[in-house]
């Protein structure tokens, strides 16, 4: 119902698609029957708690159950998150570098440390960040030739308490940054395409883990239907 309002296109904004957003406010219902589903429990390179991966897999069977092919697979995305940081620090300093310049006791660490990461990048640098992130997209479109669609974890670690601001480590993978314990979302985010966020299931202790639903660029629909029909099962 919100895509309904607030999708479709102005020329204000160049990314801007020229679909009807009224197909928003059709019925979700599908047969996701025969759908490829690549399944991940971390791209091949992320460190993923183990209470995360054990109720991520318990969620397999529901693809199963709806008729989807499931089998595990993932595109090479290793090099996406150093161009996600380059761009995301790229984009701090343009939004952060002047208040950054004459208010930085205003900024909390994380965003000091973001802001000054981007003014520090050289022309080169940003040049080969986009470059990256070009590639990245093409590579994602490549894959999506194979598969429908992409399930993977939506998060890294199970929720922790509001008094840590950020994960340090995760099965014995130290991180340099505030940005590395959610890479998985990150490099996501980097690729463009659309995903849906849902709930999969409880860790042992009762706590919430999640997965991601990614579907190829402008399968926006296609994505909340398949949401729909996992939710539904």
């Amino acid at each position: 119902m919100l895509l309904s309002v607030m999708a479709g296109f102005d020329p204000r904004d160049p990314l801007s698609r020229t679909d009807d957003p009224a197909v928003f406010a059709t019925d979700l219902a599908s047969d996701p029957a025969g759908l490829r589903i690549a399944w991940s429990e971390d791209l091949g390179f992320l460190p993923v708690e183990p209470a995360v991966r054990e109720v991520f897999r318990s969620a397999r069977r529901f693809f199963d159950d709806i008729g989807c092919r499931v089998e595990p697979a993932h595109p090479d995305l290793r090099a996406a998150p150093a161009i996600f940081q380059t761009l995301r620090a790229h984009g701090f300093a343009a939004s952060f570098g002047s208040f950054l310049e004459e208010h930085p006791d205003k900024l909390k660490d994380t965003v000091r440390w973001n802001t000054a990461l981007g003014l520090s990048l050289s022309a080169r640098e940003v040049a080969r960040a986009e470059a990256g992130h070009l590639a990245v997209y093409r590579r994602m479109l490549d894959f999506f030739e194979r598969y429908d669609f992409l399930v993977l974890p939506s998060t890294q670690v199970l929720p922790f308490p509001k008094t840590v601001e950020w994960i340090r480590e995760i099965e014995g993978v130290a991180f340099e940054n505030y940005l590395q314990w959610m890479e998985i979302c990150g490099v996501i985010t980097l690729t463009g395409t659309p995903v849906a966020a849902m709930p999969c299931g409880f860790s042992a202790g009762g706590l919430p883990v999640g997965l991601q639903i990614v579907g190829p660029p402008g399968a926006d629909l296609a994505v909340l239907k398949l949401a729909r029909a996992f939710e539904q099962a």
